[in-house]
Parts: C-alpha cells; sequence; structure tokens
C-alpha cells in the first residue's frame, strides 16, 4: 500500500497526519501523530474497519513506528470515526487511551452494556417527536450497526478539563468543548497558537450538533459558548478532524455563528403553528435521507428547537399525541444569538 495519499506533515516539526478512510461521504478522518522525547502520541485513530487496520499496520511499517514507541492515544471525543480503533491499537501498543469522562460514559452507553437501552431511548424520542413508525425498526438495526466499527473497547483513563497534557514535548492545554459530542475535548497549546479541534470547528463543512437523552439539555448553546471561547485564543493554526488543517480560525467561527443564526432564523419561521421535529427536520434537509443522515437531520433540528424554547422564542404543544412546537406570543423579530461584530 502507497501511503503517499494519506500521510502529510502539516505543521510543526515531528507531527504526522494520517488520512484514514471512512465509508461514508466524509471519506476520511484526520488522525494526528506527535512526535515528543519519549515516544509519539496518536490523536483520535480512526474508525475499526479492515482498510484501516491494513493502513496502520503499513504506516506503522513505513513511518518506522514500533508498538513500544506509541506511548499514548488521545480521542477528541466519542463518535465512531474518532474512538473505533482505539482499542485495536491499545492492544498492539498497551499504551493508555484517554478522553473525557462524558465521553467515556457515552461510548459505554452506546456500545458498552448500556447499548440496547441507549437506542431503545434515541428511538422513543424520535417518535415522541413525530418520526414515523415504519422507519424505527431499520432506524434501530442502524444504531446498533456500527458495534464492529468500534470494538474491541479501550481501556480508558479520564481526562479533566482545564488541566495540561504533554505532546512532542509541550504541554497542552486540555478544554471541553460541548456541543458536537458530549465531552469533546480540543488540546490548546499558548506559545505556537495551534490548536487541535477535533470536530469542534472544521473547515468548509458544519459540524453536527445533536440532542441526544441524558446529556446536555441544550447543546446548541453549549457549542456557541465553547466556539466563542476558543475563538478569544485566536490560534494561529487549526488541526480539524475532518478536512486540512487551516489558520483562519476567526473568520470560520464567525462563519459558524452565521450559520447557526440563520438556521434558527428559519427554524423559527416554521413554527407559526404547531409543527414537530420530524416534519421540520424534512423541511430543512429533505425527505428521501439515509438512516444515518436522518438520525443526524432529528437531533441537529431538535438541538436548535431547544434552543429556541429555551430562549423563549418557542413553546412545546403535547396535545397532539406527539410534542409540536408552536410560536410564543411574546415572540419577536430579535434574535437570540448576539452575533460577532466584524
Amino acid at each position: 500500500m502507497d501511503l503517499a495519499k494519506q500521510i502529510d506533515k502539516p505543521g510543526r516539526e515531528g507531527l504526522i497526519r494520517l488520512k484514514l478512510p471512512l465509508p461514508y461521504p466524509l471519506r476520511y478522518v484526520n488522525c494526528y501523530l506527535v512526535e515528543g522525547p519519549d515516544g509519539w502520541t496518536v490523536i483520535d485513530p480512526g474508525l475499526h474497519t479492515p482498510e484501516t487496520e491494513a493502513l496502520w499496520e503499513v504506516a506503522m511499517s513505513q513511518l518506522g513506528l514500533s508498538s513500544a514507541s506509541i506511548k499514548q492515544i488521545i480521542l477528541t471525543h466519542h463518535h465512531p470515526d474518532h474512538y473505533g480503533m482505539a482499542g485495536w491499537l491499545q492492544g498492539k501498543t498497551d499504551a493508555p487511551v484517554r478522553m473525557s469522562a462524558k465521553g467515556w460514559e457515552q461510548a459505554d452507553h452506546m456500545w458498552g452494556k448500556g447499548r440496547l437501552t441507549d437506542s431503545d431511548a434515541v428511538l422513543a424520542l424520535f417518535q415522541q417527536h413525530g418520526m414515523e413508525s415504519s422507519l424505527l425498526a431499520g432506524m434501530k438495526t442502524h444504531l446498533l450497526s456500527s458495534l464492529p466499527q468500534v470494538t474491541p473497547h479501550p481501556q480508558v483513563t479520564v481526562m479533566e478539563s482545564d488541566t495540561e497534557i504533554q505532546m512532542g514535548g509541550d504541554a497542552w492545554q486540555v478544554m471541553e468543548t460541548n456541543g458536537h459530542a458530549w465531552g469533546h475535548l480540543c488540546f490548546y497549546q499558548p506559545r505556537s497558537r495551534e490548536l487541535f479541534c477535533g470536530d469542534h470547528v472544521l473547515p468548509r463543512i458544519y459540524p453536527n450538533i445533536s440532542y441526544m437523552p441524558g446529556t446536555d439539555d441544550n447543546p446548541l448553546a453549549s457549542y456557541l459558548e465553547a466556539l466563542k471561547h476558543v475563538a478569544k485564543l485566536k490560534p494561529l493554526l487549526a488541526y480539524p478532524g475532518h478536512r486540512d488543517p487551516f489558520t483562519n480560525f476567526g473568520e470560520r467561527t464567525e462563519q459558524l455563528l452565521h450559520h447557526h443564526a440563520q438556521r434558527l432564523e428559519r427554524i423559527a419561521a416554521m413554527v407559526d403553528e404547531p409543527i414537530h421535529v420530524y416534519d421540520i427536520s424534512r423541511g430543512l434537509f429533505g425527505s428521501a435521507l439515509a438512516l444515518a443522515n436522518l438520525r443526524f437531520a432529528m437531533a441537529e433540528t431538535l438541538a436548535h428547537l431547544i434552543y429556541l424554547e429555551q430562549a423563549g422564542r418557542i413553546e412545546r404543544d403535547e396535545s397532539h399525541g406527539v410534542i409540536m412546537f408552536k410560536a410564543t406570543d411574546n415572540s419577536t423579530s430579535t434574535f437570540p444569538i448576539k452575533l460577532p461584530s466584524n
């Protein structure tokens, strides 16, 4: 296997990016290898598939990495394309796997001992919000289908926010940035102003912001707060989970804020009469979605509705058998997000 298209050196000395394949439109996820005085740190080792296993075997051989040279495996969050290979790679290297407590809790709920209960909670949520019953059985199969792509599970060492972690001979600040995922972490180096941002900020595409039961009660508010906080650091170079590293971090965060402002305005205009999440999601994203995209569409639409509800713009109506949303009497045209000044 030729690594020429899967590997580059995008920033600091001793940093390697592996572009690991994904079987969906994103095409690949970025894994970063950071060389330090005592060995290598791996950040987000990819989705567990035969293709990714083969690429890791070739990469370690061609890069001259022994199992003993990998000293730690860091996860920005628990989503399968970032978490899935962690247990496999830990089995080869005996390296500790570090992630947030919230992220590990979610991984255990979704694919560990609580996976059936967790999937039932998601299905119940979608049913309450208007999803057609004919789709629910297929959705459950879909929710459980990723299990082979996230096993074996690693032994996890929890990382706390507002602490530091050593990577590449430097101390990096650990920052919890909720929204895209419960317990999502970013890592910032204040001297060089570099940022490993996972899926918190992506160039050219918009991170999915979803509501999931038992986690954040207002994920979009958490996301916007974390976005503004990280933007204040003014990173010079950001290493994202997807697409290429980028330098226009401030411009990109402003674009993300405007994107969510526009989406909230559009949703607010759709609730003059009571309407449920499933119909709103179809109005936003279309009605011919594959199950994976339908799940993202439902959960993202609900996150935006919850934001509008807690801002006092809309309210729930549970008199129709499913949960509906409608504009409040005191709803105004004043938008609830304070947009950044140019």
